[in-house]
């Protein structure tokens, strides 16, 4: 029983990690249209915004690769 109560709890996590990138990509998305950010970013086009909406699902990835480590200790 413990077994199967660890595979539920992972797999819990792991559906709520999904919804949470999902809701941060959502997120930026509504972000980029904003006076503000184009503002702050100087109405960025093409790759540069390429670039900059990409960092965050880069550094949800370094932190998915680097959060086993972490969590080991």
């Amino acid at each position: 029983m413990v077994r199967l109560l660890n595979v539920s709890t992972i797999s819990i996590f792991v559906a709520l990690a999904g919804t949470l990138f999902g809701f941060d990509i959502a997120s930026v998305s509504g972000v980029v249209g904003t006076d503000q950010y184009k503002k702050i970013y100087g109405n960025p086009l093409g790759t540069r915004q390429g670039g900059i909406t990409g960092a965050m699902a880069a550094s949800s990835f370094v932190g998915a690769l680097s959060s086993s480590f972490l969590g080991e200790k």
